[in-house]
């Protein structure tokens, strides 16, 4: 599957286009074709299947992190928590139902809950601090794209 990573980034790289609504797939559709037939059937079932399955997970998770907000918003105990207490959380590496999790669990929860958003929020302020650098270069310098500063030596 290593080589077909491979050969699925570079058709990526050379059908992606300019600017696209990122919910938009339409210009992928060409690859979809060409991929599909080289993934073996039995092989491509066992994909299909793991990735729904692995999304039913994540969404039942995110169901019970939704419960856990609400209840953060109102502080008030839900009255059907009943179909979301069989959801997961995950606590460190562990996933918890929530209709079993405990004192300490919920704690630990917080807590990664906590240091992830943390984390997020940095690298995404990162980011940010990256595109405005940026775009203040590209206009002192008078280049109309990211890749024309890419082309020129910048001065730090």
């Amino acid at each position: 599957m290593e080589g077909l990573s491979a050969h699925i980034d570079a058709m990526l790289d050379e059908h992606r286009p300019e600017r696209y609504d990122v919910g938009d797939k339409t210009w992928r559709q060409t690859i979809y074709a060409e991929v599909g037939p080289l993934i073996p059937p039995a092989e491509a079932r066992q994909i299909a299947a793991s990735q729904l399955v692995d999304q039913r997970e994540r969404i039942a998770t995110r169901g019970a992190n939704e419960l856990l907000r609400q209840i953060g918003r109102t502080k008030q105990w839900p009255l059907d928590w009943m179909e979301q207490g069989v959801r997961p959380i995950s606590v460190g590496s562990t996933r918890v139902r929530l209709g079993d999790a405990s004192v300490g669990d919920l704690r630990d929860w917080a807590i990664d809950e906590r240091r992830v958003a943390a984390q997020d929020f940095a690298a995404r302020s990162f980011a940010c601090d990256g595109a405005e650098w940026c775009a203040e270069q590209m206009q002192a310098h008078g280049w109309l794209t990211f890749g024309d500063g890419c082309t020129e030596a910048v001065p730090s």
